[in-house]
């Protein structure tokens, strides 16, 4: 457009110069229709660069809107995938959990070592809840039964070694001495309880033995096994021991039993001492 301006221009010098027409006024004249002429050119060209300008800021628009709708699109797609990720691993991880757990408690296989090993804790097991069998009774159908002494509750008998059963007599009520048996003749140690005194080889073997209210320190918490008691009636002797075998007009009653004797004093119809001695017991053999 600007080249076809410039050419009119041209043409138009070149007619005024040929009439000889070169005054002032025509010459402004032809300026005149210079600019104006340009003036079109000009406008086009304005319109162009706004057009252009126009455009660049509608783009720019257009790709802001779109870059904050991709960034939109791209967090709500990053946050959806994500949470799928995250729910996926998480039923996975309990899967594999379930699993695992499911093989911990399955019953670990039965081989020929286990059984064993089982077979081995048992008879360890019972072995230790196994209680030694409690010791037997007096046996009262005999006659060596029935002489035992039950004193307070414990059971013993001649025979026995005092330093074994010392513990469960209780406290003594004065200490050992020794004095003669007035059987035997021989001096021997004797041990002191309420209503009981224990006569013992020097090796502490027992083999006499005296309870009642006539003694040194009486008391009343002893009895025979069979049950004869200080203070009982005089049957009661024969009703365990059956006949004395030797008695005499002082209230002596003798029982005897090989060489195991009891012999009891009676005064007034009831038993006020009751004597055992064993006569093996008092040997020195086997001590």
């Amino acid at each position: 457009m600007k080249v076809k301006a410039v050419l009119i221009a041209a043409l138009s010098v070149l007619c005024l110069t040929a009439c000889g027409n070169s005054d002032s006024s025509s010459g402004a004249e032809g300026i005149v229709t210079i600019q104006t002429t340009t003036a079109p050119a000009d406008s086009s060209s304005a319109a162009e660069t706004t057009a252009s300008s126009t455009t660049a800021a509608t783009t720019k628009e257009t790709t802001k809107a779109t870059t904050k709708e991709t960034k939109k699109t791209t967090k709500a797609t990053t946050k959806a995938t994500t949470k799928a990720a995250t729910k996926a691993a998480t039923k996975e991880t309990t899967e594999q959990q379930t699993s695992a757990q499911e093989v911990v408690t399955q019953a670990p296989p039965i081989t020929k070592a286990t059984e064993q090993q089982t077979q081995a804790q048992t008879v360890n097991t019972t072995v230790e809840t196994t209680k030694a069998p409690e010791p037997a009774g007096p046996d009262l159908s005999t006659f060596r039964g029935k002489a035992m002494v039950n004193y307070k509750g414990f059971i013993f008998g001649t025979g026995e070694n005092i330093n074994d059963i010392k513990s469960k007599l209780g406290k003594e009520s004065a200490p050992m001495s020794e004095a003669p048996n007035c059987y035997t003749g021989e001096t021997s140690p004797i041990y002191y309880y309420e209503g009981l005194e224990i006569e013992t080889t020097y090796a502490g073997r027992i083999f006499a033995v005296r309870m009642g209210n006539s003694l040194t320190y009486p008391g009343t918490n002893v009895q025979t096994a069979s049950g004869i008691k200080i203070g009982d009636p005089e049957s009661t002797l024969t009703s365990t021991f059956g006949d004395p075998v030797e008695k005499d007009d002082y209230g002596m009653r003798e029982f005897r039993d090989g060489g195991l004797f009891v012999t009891a004093f009676v005064f007034d119809g009831a038993v006020d001492t009751i004597q055992i001695i064993d006569v093996k017991a008092r040997s020195p053999i086997d001590e």
